[in-house]
């Protein structure tokens, strides 16, 4: 598919791009690819995304988005992936991607009163990464960090080879460290 006219201004423009890992239950990936989710065999969430409490809430939060089931993704040796960034890649010159939940997610039950669990489960980490930087050299991937990663997240963003960006009030946090 070719983007539509007008996108790109120019050569000399550079172009940025912000795509969330999760998409909505009411996506037509969702829709027309239930075997890539977390769902039930009537297609219900049987998982959630949301993150477990931290440093911005007590509760933790419950986002709702529809966990990717990986091991689906993974027989189909990530085609939606390379599918997805290759369209990035019409679009932008970078893209910034919650590279830290390719590492882990947080799945929550079904529904906002569901508890939070506390422990991560592993994503597809490198594997996936690596695959779409040789799927779409050209798209440079920027690893996104909202200041409350923690040190094993450090650690695997920056060393995936995927450099991150910085939330300018995290990075002088006179609490923190800088």
């Amino acid at each position: 598919m070719v983007p539509p006219e007008g996108l790109r201004q120019s050569e000399g423009n550079s172009h940025y791009g912000d795509i969330p890992i999760y998409l909505s239950s009411h996506s037509a990936e969702f829709y027309f690819h239930p075997e890539l989710f977390q769902v039930d065999g009537q297609g219900r969430l049987t998982a959630a995304a949301g993150v477990p409490p931290d440093a911005f809430t007590a509760e933790g939060q419950f986002w709702g988005n529809p966990l990717y089931d990986w091991e689906g993704h993974k027989r189909q040796v990530f085609l939606f992936w390379k599918e997805r960034i290759h369209w990035c890649s019409r679009l932008y010159d970078a893209i910034r991607i919650d590279t830290p939940a390719f590492r882990t997610y947080c799945p929550s039950s079904p529904g906002p009163k569901a508890p939070r669990r506390g422990t991560g489960e592993p994503g597809p980490g490198l594997e996936l990464l690596q695959l779409l930087q040789t799927a779409s050299p050209k798209l440079e991937l920027i690893a996104e960090d909202l200041g409350d990663l923690d040190q094993d997240a450090l650690h695997f963003v920056r060393t995936c080879g995927i450099p991150g960006d910085e939330v300018m009030v995290f990075a002088f946090d006179p609490q923190g460290e800088s």
